[in-house]
């Protein structure tokens, strides 16, 4: 089956500021099927985004707060 955009839903979303870039914590569902949290780190100057890789211990104590609000709102 072909992806198709229109299944894609976010149901919920927050952003992370963290130098010159941020992480974008969301809640994805494709279709019906299961709710899933994805991270995105974006560059803040434009839209552009880059592979999530490695975390500093900045970073890691910046999304923790997110990811545990994240999971509680999976679980609703």
């Amino acid at each position: 089956m072909a992806y198709d955009k229109e299944l894609d839903k976010q149901l919920w979303t927050k952003k992370v500021p963290v130098g010159n870039f941020y992480f974008e914590v969301s809640i994805m569902q494709y279709g019906e099927g299961a709710k899933k949290i994805q991270i995105t780190r974006r560059i803040t100057d434009g839209d552009r985004w880059m592979k999530l890789g490695r975390l500093t211990g900045d970073e890691l104590e910046a999304l923790l707060p997110v990811l545990k609000e994240a999971l509680l709102n999976l679980n609703e």
